[in-house]
């Protein structure tokens, strides 16, 4: 049922400082856009993390040949970047985005990835500079503006939040319709809902909790408004009319047979094997 609201051209991915990762993630209930600075990219790859052995990558030489080593953890190795931006930013100060391409991973040297490194001069609320920021493209050719992948990448929070927010808040998953339609509306619904909580921010007030800071009209999350919600309602009101009393049900008309309901085949995640 996720697959109905997570309609995204490409997914984004990433590895940083675990500084980083704090920083950033400090809204659960899906109030992340004060974090991202820009907007999202157009390019049609894949930018995902390296994973925790893909420390090292290996460099074709002029013949075709892959000898060369690039690892993440080691400079020297890296080279002349084929592409550089820099840029300055408000929250993060001068940032530092390069990339190298044509890099082949062990094993899989039909498969042309693309390596970024982000280098932010410093984070909100931080005194140490962050650790660099690693990407690995895949796919397309990358965006002409190489400043979108990472701003792709504080989006990403954004994103996250905000299906946690649908999961756990407006129980996204906790309905279990048995029609594959039904669990697209039931996904539209509360996209609707979120929407709702979003254009309700300039019509509720702050009630936040004695450890939570207090947030300005702009600035309230979609789980804050819902807390203040109720009290629209009253001011609200319904469009539906008062119920009247029908008496009994007619029931089922004679001769009527609906027949078993329709079946699908059910899809489970496996267990990972372990490494």
């Amino acid at each position: 049922m996720a697959g109905g609201g997570a309609g995204a051209g490409h997914r984004l991915g990433a590895t940083v400082g675990r500084r980083a990762t704090r920083a950033e993630r400090r809204d659960p209930d899906g109030g992340g856009d004060r974090h991202a600075a820009g907007g999202p990219g157009a390019a049609a790859g894949r930018c995902a993390a390296p994973g925790l052995r893909a420390r090292q990558w290996l460099r074709p030489d002029p013949g075709g040949a892959c000898r060369h080593v690039f690892r993440l953890a080691d400079p020297v190795t890296h080279g002349t970047p084929d592409a550089s931006v820099t840029l300055a930013d408000p929250r993060c100060g001068r940032v530092q985005i390069d990339a190298w391409r044509e890099l082949r991973a062990r094993g899989a040297a039909d498969a042309p990835i693309t390596i970024v490194r982000v280098e932010l001069e410093r984070l909100p609320r931080r005194a140490k500079p962050p650790a660099p920021l690693w990407l690995a493209w895949t796919g397309g050719e990358l965006p002409e503006d190489l400043a979108d992948l990472w701003r792709d990448y504080i989006l990403r929070f954004t994103v996250e939040h905000g299906f946690r927010f649908l999961k756990q808040a407006l129980g996204w998953t906790t309905v279990r319709p048995r029609d594959p339609k039904a669990a697209d509306r039931w996904t539209w619904l509360l996209v609707l809902a979120l929407w709702q909580l979003w254009l309700a921010r300039p019509l509720v007030v702050d009630q936040h909790l004695p450890w939570e800071r207090p947030l300005s009209t702009s600035q309230l999350t979609p789980g804050r408004v819902r807390r203040a919600f109720s009290g629209l309602f009253a001011l609200l009101g319904t469009p539906a009319r008062p119920p009247k009393p029908r008496g009994k049900a007619p029931g089922r008309r004679p001769g009527h047979a609906p027949g078993p309901r329709s079946r699908h085949p059910v899809t489970r995640r496996r267990p990972k094997r372990a490494a």
